[in-house]
């Protein structure tokens, strides 16, 4: 999850301008944050029931103000792999608590600094979808050529991005210890 969120954050930060053909998101901001169809058709339906977002709520109301479909539908475009870009096409998800926002910032500026210190963005190409290959081999089916390749790939691009990390690690380290 950490390296999707991380593909989310190279494409928020790359200067782009929104495409105006750009197609929104399937999912409202009310199924974002949880509510059903019933909940968002008649909420005074069920008093007695917790309240589901509506329209009328502020949380809804702002996600609608920010495009949050569109935005989501902006940075699936820019994802690495057919899992992230169905992922943050179908609504990015928002987290439910204070606390997971502010790990999200945190990694989100860790992101960023990393970014800035290597010059470069970091390159996430390469990485495939492995869950539908894992599950068929989890059932006993045999891999094939293709399926095998893509998954070396995967792994290829890991080692390399793990490379670049524990450079950028050394040659911090090396710059921080003056030597005493």
């Amino acid at each position: 999850p950490a390296m999707l969120f991380v593909a989310a954050v190279a494409a928020a930060f790359a200067p782009r301008q929104l495409a105006p053909q750009l197609k929104p998101a399937q999912r409202p901001a009310a199924v974002l944050l949880g509510a059903t169809a019933e909940s968002t058709a008649a909420p005074a339906a069920a008093e007695e029931s917790s309240p589901a977002p509506t329209a009328a709520d502020p949380a809804v109301a702002t996600l609608d103000l920010l495009e949050w479909p569109r935005l989501s539908a902006h940075v699936a475009q820019h994802a690495s792999t057919a899992f992230s870009r169905e992922l943050y096409g179908a609504g990015i998800p928002l987290p439910r608590e204070r606390a997971e926002s502010e790990a999200l910032l945190e990694e989100t500026a860790e992101a960023f600094a990393i970014e800035r210190s290597l010059g470069v963005p970091l390159e996430l190409k390469g990485f495939t979808d492995w869950l539908p290959l894992v599950s068929l081999a989890s059932k006993g089916a045999v891999l094939e050529g293709p399926q095998l390749a893509s998954i070396s790939t995967s792994l290829g691009a890991a080692a390399s991005l793990v490379k670049k990390m524990r450079s950028l690690d050394d040659a911090q380290g090396s710059s921080g210890s003056g030597g005493g």
